[in-house]
């Protein structure tokens, strides 16, 4: 799967953080259900997710210009 921008809501996490609570898809809004996995680089935070569509996504966070990536789909 190519990278694909996406539109995220977040709130703000632990520590003030943007977290993930929904995302849309194609059209498709997708809860966030569950954050599986979280992980960070120097210039950006991963998310791997369980949506309301049953699928696991991991989702990139540009920190730096506040976007967001669709980096992958797992079913």
């Amino acid at each position: 799967m190519n990278d694909a921008i996406v539109m995220v809501e977040t709130y703000p996490g632990f520590k003030g953080e943007d977290t993930p609570r929904l995302f849309t898809l194609k059209g498709q809004r997708l809860d966030i259900i569950d954050i599986v996995e979280r992980w960070d680089t120097d210039q950006h935070c991963y998310f791997r997710i369980m949506a309301s569509d049953t699928n696991r996504y991991v989702l990139r966070h540009h920190i730096d210009e506040a976007l967001w990536e669709l980096v992958m789909r797992e079913r």
